[in-house]
This record gives structure tokens, C-alpha cells and sequence, in this order.
């Protein structure tokens, strides 16, 4: 789901606008699912939540 936070002074424009990708939430649990495993299996953690890194970085 994606995160939108808006704040308006009253205006027809939003005077800030934040928005948060539902990748920035999957990778919270990365650490979980990386816990007891290997290097090589960080690969495979991130693969199964299908998330895009590009969308986390912003």
C-alpha cells in the first residue's frame, strides 16, 4: 500500500507531499528473514518480497 502524506495551508496546491513506497515496509523484514542464514541467502530474501529498490532509495 502506498504511503501519501499531504498538508495544505488552504490553497489549490498541497504545501508538502510526502509519499512512501510500500518497499521501504518489506524491507523492515529483511532482517528478520536474513537471521541464521547465509550471505547468498540475502539474494533470495530479497527476491521473495518483490520489492523495488529504486521506490526505498526516494
Amino acid at each position: 500500500m502506498l504511503g501519501v502524506h499531504l498538508v495544505s495551508d488552504g490553497g489549490t496546491k498541497p504545501w508538502r507531499a510526502h509519499f512512501r513506497d510500500p518497499g521501504f515496509n518489506n524491507l523492515q523484514a529483511l532482517s528478520i528473514m536474513a537471521q541464521g542464514g547465509q550471505v547468498a541467502d540475502v539474494v533470495v530474501a530479497i527476491a521473495s518480497i518483490d520489492m523495488v529498490l529504486g521506490g526505498v532509495d526516494r
